[in-house]
């Protein structure tokens, strides 16, 4: 998918972040066009079968779970990625059913996906990193610093 980047903020608080530009759900209406999207994630797609071994080889050390670049147990990242950033954050506000459909499918797939890692891993994950980063401060959708250094 190719990306583009896009400026934000000014002085202190200027940055940047990229994103996709053609977000593959950015026209989706309806649930059902959410429900009709192709490339949605497979948890079969993985093979869980390496993990005990992996984890059992760092004994002695906190062993963390966090996946790759595209696959940490994030929610918001790859909802951005499939329905663009700004659409994505005015669905936040607006609570329209497709951004729930897109949130739920990427609930759903993580959900299977880091059950079946755990129950490989037997016991040897002592930790699961998930998350979004989506920046460097805290600042609100508008731009405007929240006043103070976080």
């Amino acid at each position: 998918m190719p990306r583009g980047i896009q400026a934000t903020g000014e002085g202190e608080f200027r940055g940047s972040y990229k994103y996709v530009v053609h977000p593959p759900l950015a026209e989706a209406k309806s649930v059902e066009d959410v429900e009709r999207y192709e490339h949605w994630p497979d948890p079969d797609w993985y093979d869980y079968g390496v993990i005990y071994d992996q984890a059992r080889a760092v004994q002695g050390r906190v062993r963390v779970f966090m996946g790759d670049r595209l696959n940490r147990v994030a929610q918001l990242k790859p909802l951005m990625y499939l329905r663009g950033v700004e659409r994505a954050l005015m669905d936040v506000q607006r609570k329209i059913p497709v951004f729930h459909a897109i949130g739920q499918k990427i609930a759903d797939f993580y959900a299977e996906y880091l059950k079946r890692i755990l129950i490989a891993a037997r016991g040897e994950i002592d930790l699961v990193f998930t998350g979004t980063i989506s920046g460097r401060k805290i600042v609100p959708c508008s731009g405007r610093p929240s006043g103070g250094r976080h």
